[in-house]
Formats: structure tokens, sequence, C-alpha cells
């Protein structure tokens, strides 16, 4: 899944997630190293700013995991835990790629659509041009194309921004387990169907650390 949720119900646990200045610090340093190295990428090798940014943003990055400061992780490891109501999220990582695709993508498109309109270039010419650059992965030449073959990035890009977005728009429409469902290991669900099929009368033959059983209605 690409959202994560919070149960309404918590059941908190001993673990504590990264609060949310650490996770946004984590962004700015890489997000810092990265537009340094696109910016310096001309040179043959990263310099002392570029290492020093590498460096920071691996040191954020440990210290958000060895020392989070947020509240406590959520576990859902019983079939009561599963009752609650909860609350999607976005995964702006994810947002992040999709949004780099899809400018790589619609980049490409535009300068297939304005070449082919000029005369630059026609359909065989873009379908050669396609052929080179996955050729030059291999080869390492990759500078001889006009890299028409991004166009294609615009697809997955755009469903990554799309299926992402979702939980923005709706991050407050709640929705309940019992309905919808959430991944949980194949011992919890079994624990969880088993309770309820017992409720509704039926014999369940199972371990009680199983994670499958067979089950009978009662006569």
């Amino acid at each position: 899944m690409t959202t994560a949720c919070h149960a309404a119900s918590n059941h908190p646990t001993a673990e504590r997630r990264p609060a949310g200045w650490q996770r946004a610090l984590r962004w700015a340093a890489w997000l810092t190293f990265r537009g340094l190295a696109i910016g310096k990428s001309q040179n043959v090798s990263f310099g002392g700013l570029e290492f020093l940014a590498l460096a920071v943003a691996m040191c954020v990055s440990i210290f958000c995991v060895a020392k989070p400061l947020g509240g406590p992780k959520i576990e859902l490891s019983e079939p009561a835990h599963m009752l609650g109501g909860f609350v999607s999220r976005t995964n702006w990582a994810l947002v992040l790629i999709g949004a780099l695709l899809s400018v790589g993508g619609i980049g490409a498109t535009g300068a297939i659509v304005y070449d082919m309109a000029t005369g630059r270039a026609g359909f065989g010419d873009v379908l050669r041009d396609i052929a080179i650059f996955v050729g030059g992965f291999y080869e390492a030449e990759l500078e001889k194309t006009r890299a028409y073959a991004l166009c294609i990035l615009l697809l997955p890009g755009s469903l990554l921004l799309w299926y992402n977005l979702i939980p923005f728009f709706k991050r407050g429409t709640e929705f309940r387990v019992e309905r919808d469902g959430v991944r949980l290991p194949a011992k919890t669900s079994a624990e969880f169907f088993r309770r309820r099929l017992r409720l509704r009368g039926f014999d369940v033959d199972d371990a009680s650390s199983s994670d499958h059983f067979i089950a009978k209605r009662l006569p």
C-alpha cells in the first residue's frame, strides 16, 4: 500500500516515530544534496560541498532512526486492534517521485510534439531516437539522442501522483477496518476470522498459533 493509516483507537508500543520536524529536516538535507549534485553535474566528481551535504544528510537520517522524538508507533498485532477507525495519510516520498517522473515525461513529450510540428523530426526519427536511447544505456552514449524515450515516464508518473494524492484530498474521511480491510500478518487475520466465525455458530478446528483453520457450521 502507498498510504499509511492511523487507528482512531490507537495501540501504542514502546517504539517511537520520528517527529514532524525530524522528517522535515531529513527531507531538507537530502533535497539540498540532490540540488547540489544536479547543479554541479557537469563536474567529473563530487567536490567538498557535495560531500559535506551528503555527510549531513546521512547523519540526519541516522539521527532520525536512532533517536525518534515523535509519538509512539501504532502496532496492529491482535484482532481487537483491527476494530478502530482509520484515516489515510499521504506518502510524500512517492508523490515527489511521481512529480519528477511526470516532469521528465512532459518534457520529452513536448519535445516530440514540437520537433514533429516544426519538421525537425518525423515519426520514424522518433522511433529511431528511442531505439538509440535504449541501446545507449548499455553503451553509455545517451548524449547522441534527444531522449524522446523519456515520454514513457509520463504514464507511471501520473499514476503515482493520482494514486498517492487521493489521501491528501480525502485525509479527513475515516474508514473502518471491518468493512474495508488492512494488511496484517497471516496469523492475526486468521485469529480475527476464527473469532467472528465462532460468534456466528461455526465449529472451528485449528491450532492456536496456526495461520489457517477449518470451520464447519454446527447443525
